[in-house]
């Protein structure tokens, strides 16, 4: 296994420790066994997620492949791709003069969450700020044979023109059983991690239920973590980067607004008075605290 990746300026992430040689898939956690299911529309461009037993302990394995745009144009945007540089090039501003390596490594999604979570396990905070993070690991064919006999998935996506063949690219994440998006946490304690991760300058860019499980932030796919190129002032302008640093907090504010607007109507149907009580500001929803749009300076 390789040492820390991606090789670019900034955090990495270190390999898996265990073994795959005993590893157990046990369970698909996308729903209805099929990834054009599930609720999240970028998550299901890219990774599958599965339960695994290695070495006697339970984990959850998300299997990620680079994903695809899905402003681009292709006959099935819900299979895996293995993109090419040149279409990372579309993502970004000023993007044909960057080289390849600073594409790949910031704008695939297998890296961007190698550099979320490196950061997070180097300040030794994953398992406050998000869920436990293990390492990295790549499955080599005989494991990636396993998944098609258990489960059927053979759409990997990989480009044709490739001579050798990509392994398959995963993470390993505590496996966390609740399917509850805070689960006993309550909003505000989730806004204070949330603003703790930004100004660590990581920027998650897919607040919504479902990344986080039982309260922890659980996806960082397509996360922005300092430095990168979105955040270049150079590349882009001011207004443009305020808005990615800010997209966090205004996302979980919405989350907190409809959640305040789901408990009303459950409240009007059971004909209970106490509905009335909910129509306040967002900002008194479980103790959910007002927006702090904060962008971190950027050296």
């Amino acid at each position: 296994m390789s040492g820390l990746i991606p090789p670019i300026e900034g955090p990495r992430l270190g390999p898996f420790p265990g073994s795959l040689d005993d590893i157990e898939f046990l369970e698909h956690l996308n729903p209805d066994g099929d990834i054009t299911n599930f609720e999240d529309p970028i998550r299901k461009l890219h990774s599958r997620i599965f339960r695994v037993c290695i070495g006697g302990n339970h984990y959850a394995l998300e299997v990620v492949s680079e994903q695809k745009n899905p402003q681009l144009t292709c006959s099935n945007p819900f299979k895996f791709n293995f993109l090419t540089i040149d279409e990372l090039r579309s993502w970004v501003s000023g993007g044909d003069m960057m080289p390849d390596k600073i594409l790949q490594y910031s704008l695939d999604p297998f890296y961007a969450e190698c550099r979320a979570f490196g950061l997070l396990v180097e300040k030794r905070v994953d398992h406050k700020l998000a869920v436990r993070c293990h390492g990295y690991t790549f499955l080599p064919e005989n494991i990636e044979q396993k998944i098609e006999k258990k489960f059927g998935f053979n759409d990997w996506g990989r480009q044709p023109k490739n001579e050798r063949r990509q392994l398959l690219r995963a993470i390993v994440k505590d496996y966390i059983g609740s399917k509850s998006f805070h689960g006993r946490i309550r909003l505000s304690a989730i806004k204070l991690k949330l603003e703790e991760l930004n100004s660590l300058g990581i920027f998650n860019m897919n607040i919504q239920e479902t990344s986080y499980r039982d309260g922890r932030l659980f996806d960082f796919s397509v996360s922005i973590t300092t430095p990168h190129p979105w955040l270049c002032p150079d590349l882009r302008s001011n207004e443009h980067i305020f808005r990615n640093c800010s997209d966090d907090q205004r996302a979980l504010d919405k989350m907190a607004d409809n959640i305040r607007r789901e408990k009303i109507e459950k409240l009007k149907e059971l004909g209970d008075a106490r509905w009335s009580g909910v129509l306040r500001p967002c900002s008194h929803v479980e103790g959910y605290g007002g927006t702090s749009q904060r962008c971190r300076k950027l050296g």
